[in-house]
């Protein structure tokens, strides 16, 4: 309710919401257009020659009290101006959340593009999305539209600008999901590119390295559909039931290709804690883990990471050559962990070799094992759990290890994360990551549907 029983003089109780025109022609002297930076897209402020004095905002202040959205809206555009008033982005936020919610889509305009730039509220374009979306959907919107709309400059309105924000937010997004898309295209080739590559030098069976060129090919057309059609990606999982590829065989080729690419000189410093545990283990090493680290001018040092480095590579690819999972596991165990599988039937799910069933499975554990090896904690020797259960809810894949803080710092750019979480959304699954004082647990959730012909 407006109330309006003091009075003090007109100069100074304009509202500064009717301001929005002249606010509009300061912000917008160049029209932004789509090819320019959508960043520009500014807060709607008011020119400095018509900031209120302290008589004006103290009657703000009393208006908003009771409820006034005008006034709590000129309140959030003083303290965000900050004239005649100490600056307080805290304040405006409260001010403009307090008039969005009365129905001042000025105020909710402001607000979403706090959200979108970070003023005075961590930065969240999933929300200001929601709230520009709803100030387009608004028939008030519409009204203060032709209310504040310039004669001279039609572009520079409510609705023009929303719109223009909107590009804007849609495009920082579509920019970092083809950034994720491609970060994720060389992380996942690099496995299958590095066994191919050992195959070829070492003049192993040639339908081996046929093998890898399938894989890559069934992950080339993968990315593809899982970055521009959801529905296709969903449309495509439920055709593809039935075949020689079981959940066994899928484990192998992923456990292969995330121990294949970590295992290259240029992954040595993400894995680096393995190395020093098994060289303190096997009495190649006694000094601490710091020394590990930093001795980077200790020739003995280097050349024995370099050493264990070459065989460690070498001898991997020697047993995963053999395609047998009761050596690879024994393998791991020596080098790194005990690795705990836990329902995996062989029988569970059926899929066709290098089709979109296997490529997307593929991606989603190579990646939650390569987090796995790379977060690990050596100090507590414990297992990696990985559990694979599929019922109502749909297919979950579970890994848990054991982590701390150091070991998950600066190893990656976390882009694969983003990744999973677009294939998530596109299948309408779920993925979660959570990392405790001394635990890292990620979860993957595919639905039913997409798995298997009946509902369990």
């Amino acid at each position: 309710m407006k109330t309006t029983s003091v009075k003090v003089p007109k100069s100074t109780t304009k509202p500064l919401a009717k301001e929005l025109k002249r606010a509009l022609s300061t912000v917008q002297e160049t029209p932004i257009l789509a090819s320019q930076n959508f960043n520009q897209v500014p807060l709607l402020k008011i020119e400095d020659d018509s900031m209120p004095d302290q008589r004006t905002i103290a009657q703000w202040h009393e208006w908003a009290k009771r409820g006034d959205a005008e006034a709590q809206y000129n309140l959030g555009v003083t303290y965000l101006e900050g004239k005649d008033t100490p600056q307080n982005y805290e304040e405006a936020i409260k001010w403009f959340n307090e008039a969005a919610k009365q129905g001042s889509e000025l105020a909710k305009f402001n607000l979403a593009n706090a959200y979108r730039k970070g003023t005075g509220v961590p930065q969240n374009d999933k929300l200001a999305l929601e709230l520009f979306e709803e100030i387009l959907t608004s028939q008030s919107s519409i009204e203060e539209t032709n209310r504040f709309s310039i004669p001279f400059n039609p572009d520079a309105s409510l609705v023009w600008m929303t719109r223009e924000a909107i590009q804007a937010i849609k495009l920082k997004a579509a920019n970092r999901t083809l950034e994720d898309i491609l970060s994720m295209v060389a992380h996942e080739f690099g496995g299958p590119l590095d066994s191919l590559e050992y195959n070829i030098t070492s003049q192993n069976d040639p339908q081996r390295a046929l093998r890898f060129i399938k894989i890559m090919h069934g992950l080339r057309q993968t990315f593809g559909v899982v970055s521009m059609d959801a529905a296709e990606l969903r449309r495509q999982m439920q055709q593809d039931k039935q075949g020689e590829g079981t959940l066994l065989t899928l484990l192998e080729q992923s456990l292969e290709f995330s121990f294949s690419s970590l295992l290259t000189p240029q992954s040595f410093g993400r894995i680096s804690q393995h190395y020093f545990a098994y060289a303190k283990k096997h009495h190649l090493f006694t000094l601490e883990r710091r020394d590990w680290e930093k001795n980077h001018l200790d020739g003995q040092l280097l050349d024995l990471k370099k050493r264990l480095q070459n065989e460690w590579q070498k001898s991997f690819h020697a047993i995963a050559d053999q395609g047998k999972m009761d050596l690879l596991l024994k393998w791991i165990e020596e080098h790194f962990f005990h690795l705990d599988l836990q329902g995996f039937q062989p029988e569970q799910i059926r899929f066709k070799n290098y089709g979109i069933t296997e490529s997307v499975l593929t991606i989603i554990f190579t990646e939650i094992l390569s987090n796995a090896i790379k977060y690990y904690e050596v100090s507590c020797p414990q297992p990696v759990l990985l559990h694979w259960q599929c019922d109502q809810t749909g297919g979950r894949l579970t890994c848990q290890n054991p982590t701390s803080r150091l070991e998950c710092y600066d190893k990656g750019s976390k882009k694969g994360h983003d990744f999973l979480n677009l294939i998530a959304t596109n299948m309408n699954g779920e993925f979660t990551t959570t990392l405790s004082q001394d635990q890292y647990i990620t979860t993957f959730i595919i639905p039913t549907e997409l798995l298997m012909e009946e509902t369990l």
